[in-house]
This record gives structure tokens, sequence and C-alpha cells, in this order.
């Protein structure tokens, strides 16, 4: 089972969204430990990405599998 996401909304002061826990088992602080779950995936972001391969004539490949994340569209070996 994968561990629980917090994200950043949940993650305003020491003990919202649980986040004190994350906190104190990584040994960081509170503003380390959000920084890193930036950029947020928004609507507009899944969007364009899920769109791009779709406009990409270049690609002739079997469609593949592909992980979406807040860094983008990226295909899976």
């Amino acid at each position: 089972m994968a561990e629980p996401v917090v994200l950043p909304d949940q993650a305003r002061g020491d003990e919202a969204g649980g986040v004190a826990a994350y906190v104190r088992r990584a040994g960081i602080d509170t503003a380390t430990f959000t920084a890193a779950l930036e950029p947020q995936l928004t609507p507009a972001t899944v969007g364009t990405e899920i769109a791009r391969p779709c406009r990409d004539t270049g690609n002739q490949d079997e469609p593949g599998i592909y992980e979406l994340t807040c860094h983008g569209l990226h295909a899976l070996a």
C-alpha cells in the first residue's frame, strides 16, 4: 500500500493535515517539508499534459504507459 500523500493545502501550520508527524519523522522543518510538495498538479496542467502527446504529430510509436506528476507527463520504460 502506498504512503498517504499530503498536499500543500493540507500543510498549513505545524499541526494541520498531519504534517507534524511527517516533519518529525523526516527530521526537517515544516517549511522545508511543504516546499517539497510544490508545484501542485492543477487541472490546467493535467489538460495540457494529456493533450500534448495527441498534438505531437511525430509520435508514431505505439501508445505507451505514462506517469503524470506535477512536473509533467513522462513515458514509463
